[in-house]
């Protein structure tokens, strides 16, 4: 199955509610923002690249804010940059390459209800 892709041309409005840090690394910087039992969403910063991984429960929604990146969907290799929205169906392999001077920052939104235990890195690629 092919990822959603769509072109957004206006800046969303998400509700910044629990914007905990959830986790931080000199490569990636994750800030859950909200959660409940349908959803969880999360800006995510990325420095350099995000392995290549699936989520065998999860269907991903990325809204670009910033930057620019090659991003790996299954088979698929396209450029995304702000304004960019995308769906990664549950089992799809994806991986992310900064490509942009500065950091690429999105928002991710894992449906249903992410708790960071469905995320399965491939090896060797």
């Amino acid at each position: 199955m092919k990822a959603f892709y769509l072109k957004v041309t206006a800046l969303l409005l998400f509700g910044f509610i629990n914007s905990s840090l959830y986790s931080q690394s000199k490569n990636i910087e994750v800030k859950s923002l909200y959660t409940d039992s349908l959803s969880s969403s999360y800006e995510i910063i990325v420095q350099d690249s995000v392995r290549l991984h699936y989520h065998a429960e999860h269907t991903e929604h990325l809204f670009v804010l910033e930057g620019k990146a090659r991003m790996q969907i299954d088979e698929e290799l396209i450029e995304i940059s702000k304004g960019e929205y995308y769906t990664i169906p549950k089992g799809a392999k994806h991986a992310v390459w900064v490509l942009s001077e500065s950091p690429l920052k999105v928002i991710s939104v894992q449906c249903p209800q992410f708790f960071g235990n469905d995320r399965h890195f491939i090896e060797n690629d």
